[in-house]
């Protein structure tokens, strides 16, 4: 997303003037500042701060009656529980931002949030209703000729196959969504799309090939200050180790990840995880309790830098 820097380089007045605006009980405005502002929140590491001001935005009075701001504002609101593990929550948001998206005639917010229901219909594994919210976004998207949109709705689509464990089926769909996605030029959304194929690679045992992708998603995600997206890299980067028979690495590795995770205040829903656990894969290859909370320990306490050469490591494995 653009705008990024800008807002981290003003935040303190960004902060002072969504106060202000929230303490005139100017709804309207609002409500739209939220909505505009969820994904910096989420992407800079300030979920918490931004579930605050949330949920304190959508009980100003006229807040619950239907517009295209109140639409905007429960999908915001819906995503910031989404990205902190509060996943039955943010499902009802995103099912009440889908209403009044409808009752108020806001067709891109309708798209929206039919496509974040796909996702949060895949956590309580309703796949069937998670492909029709795809679709549903996928028509909607065609209609509004938003061609980033028609490449996410048929990306969730595909991303559905994985997690019901059709992985080959999966590697296809993803394959032409990614394809879509990288000719728009959209880096968040090809790091995004790029780290379910990596997960959904491991799967197939096409390890060397998820390892190259999750490398290179990590130097992305730490040029773009995209620490929630450098978390998903290095996760999978740790299963990647685990897979290669370095233990020690992945367990510092997923801890590392469990820090950033920690950092941020959330993290990507345990339940939309399609890569093998780390920590799972090295107990069973006999590493003890004992040694693997040792390790997990030390992950978490590296500094940043480290943490992100010994992810470069991975790529010496095998």
């Amino acid at each position: 997303p653009e705008g990024l820097d800008e807002v981290e380089a003003d935040h303190d007045n960004v902060r002072a003037a969504l106060r202000w605006t929230i303490d005139q009980a100017r709804t309207e405005e609002s409500l739209s500042a939220v909505a505009a502002l969820w994904r910096f929140w989420h992407l800079r590491g300030h979920l918490r701060e931004g579930l605050g001001v949330c949920e304190e935005v959508v009980t100003l009075p006229g807040a619950d009656e239907p517009s295209e701001a109140a639409a905007g504002a429960l999908y915001a609101h819906a995503s910031l529980k989404y990205w902190q593990g509060d996943t039955a929550q943010a499902k009802e948001g995103y099912l009440r931002s889908l209403e009044f998206a409808r009752a108020a005639g806001a067709k891109p917010r309708e798209a929206e949030a039919e496509f974040a229901l796909a996702y949060a219909h895949a956590i309580f594994r309703e796949f069937e209703e998670g492909h029709q919210a795809a679709r549903g976004a996928l028509r909607l998207y065609k209609e509004l000729e938003d061609d980033l949109g028609i490449a996410n709705a048929t990306f969730a689509d595909a991303y559905l196959w994985s997690l019901a464990g059709e992985w080959a089926h999966a590697e296809v769909e993803l394959t032409k969504a990614i394809a879509a996605i990288e000719a728009i030029g959209d880096r968040f959304w090809l790091l995004n799309s790029r780290v379910v194929l990596a997960w959904t690679l491991t799967r197939l045992d096409r390890v060397d090939e998820a390892r190259e992708i999750l490398l290179d998603n990590l130097e992305i995600a730490i040029e773009l200050g995209d620490r929630s997206t450098e978390n998903m890299a290095i996760q999978g980067l740790a299963t990647v180790a685990a897979l290669g028979g370095d233990m020690d690495r992945a367990l510092r590795l997923a801890g590392a990840a469990e820090a950033i995770a920690d950092d941020l205040g959330g993290k990507a829903p345990t339940e939309l995880i399609i890569g093998l656990d780390p920590e799972t894969l090295a107990r069973d290859r006999g590493v003890l309790d004992a040694r693997a909370a040792e390790l997990l320990a030390e992950g978490r306490s590296l500094p940043v830098e480290a943490s992100r050469e010994l992810a470069r490591g991975v790529a010496t494995i095998g």
